[in-house]
């Protein structure tokens, strides 16, 4: 379990403008390969949380709304679940320019250790 968060920015699209070397280090993949994807890519299943839209999630966070997920996702053939936090970080007029992503794994937590799909 990695104890050390990964932490990615965001536009207010969602497309990966930043990650940190925990994220390089997690995933084992430079993040000059995930610049200026979308995080919504990796996202393979919407579970552990009743009623997940990430679109009324996402519009609640570029509104400058704090939101906590469980998600699992989906990363060079490997699924992990992680526990996300977004951060809208705002301007100093209080407007929201980019979205922080705070990520910590708890898939081995759940009882599945990440496996290749098929």
């Amino acid at each position: 379990v990695s104890e050390i968060a990964m932490v990615i920015d965001l536009d207010l699209d969602g497309n990966i403008l930043e990650a940190n070397e925990s994220f390089e280090n997690f995933f084992k993949s430079s993040k000059l390969k995930v610049l200026h994807s979308n995080f919504r890519e990796y996202i393979t299943e919407i579970n552990l949380t009743e009623g997940y839209d990430i679109e009324l999630i996402w519009r609640d966070v570029r509104a400058g709304i704090q939101h906590e997920t469980n998600q699992r996702i989906k990363f060079s053939d490997n699924e992990y679940m992680l526990n996300q936090h977004f951060l809208p970080m705002k301007d100093d007029m209080g407007r929201v320019k980019k979205i922080k992503m705070i990520a910590f794994d708890f898939t081995s937590k759940m009882g599945t250790e990440a496996e290749p799909m098929k």
